[in-house]
């Protein structure tokens, strides 16, 4: 499968069609493991906003969603502390190179902050913010 589950809920908010590109900042993260599957799922709060002249512009609407990222592997992170901002969060689809349980490869292509594989993506929820 190589769709993100609950995509539709950033794009009521923001009327266009959302790329991994609009993730601007990490606000939270938590990662759960269940032993008894070895398999680890990372929920990330993160505030998202099409791209402009002014990325991210704090002057305007943000949409803070939760993403539920199941059957993590290969977690990496660099210089995460508070929020954090990732400069080019994408997110490719990699099912079809045979791998078990990988899916979907994410990673930040300018800083090299986060990376980590995964098997699903759902967005659980969003709402429309002022970055503060």
């Amino acid at each position: 499968m190589n769709e993100i589950k609950g995509l539709d809920k950033i794009e009521a908010i923001t009327n266009q069609a959302w790329t991994p590109g609009d993730l601007a900042i990490v606000e939270a993260m938590n990662l759960t493991t269940n032993p008894s599957n070895f398999r680890a799922d990372l929920a990330m709060q993160a505030l998202c906003q099409p791209r402009g002249k002014v990325w991210p512009d704090y002057n305007s609407k943000m949409v803070r969603c939760l993403i539920l990222f199941s059957g993590v592997g290969s977690l990496n992170l660099y210089q995460f502390s508070g929020d954090t901002q990732i400069m080019g969060f994408d997110i490719d689809y990699r099912g079809d190179d045979g791998l078990e349980n990988i899916n979907f490869e994410i990673f930040d292509y300018e800083d090299d902050r986060i990376s980590f594989t995964c098997d699903e993506i759902e967005i659980l929820s969003a709402e429309s913010v002022w970055k503060t």
